[in-house]
């Protein structure tokens, strides 16, 4: 069975959401993405988007109790992940990629030990 959808506005039937324009505003740099559905590079402009819902902050925390939700896109992401101090294991690195020699200068040869 096929839905219908109406405008709320104007009760107009609408043809599902074929050609519906998407927009996508990070939450760091306001930046505004917008993709139609219909569009050859929808899937690319999805990519380049990302939504993160953290939960409730723990009690005691600065963060008690408030409902953690926001977008970055990938620029802000990137720049967010690379301000880590330790980021390896976010980046997915592999154990050899983390072992290696430029690693180990780093943080000195006692890591895999």
């Amino acid at each position: 069975m096929r839905k219908q959808y109406f405008c709320e506005e104007c009760s107009a039937k609408l043809d599902g959401f074929k050609d519906r324009e998407n927009i996508f505003i990070c939450n760091k740099c306001g930046r505004a993405i917008k993709w139609k559905d219909t569009d050859i590079n929808a899937p690319f402009m999805k990519d380049k988007c990302h939504y993160f819902n953290i939960g409730k902050g723990g009690y005691g925390s600065e963060l008690d109790n408030k409902n953690i939700q926001f977008c970055l896109c990938d620029t802000c992401l990137v720049d967010f992940i690379n301000s880590f101090e330790i980021n390896d294991e976010i980046l997915g690195l592999s154990e050899k990629e983390i072992l290696s020699e430029e690693y180990r200068k780093v943080l000195g040869d006692s890591i895999g030990d």
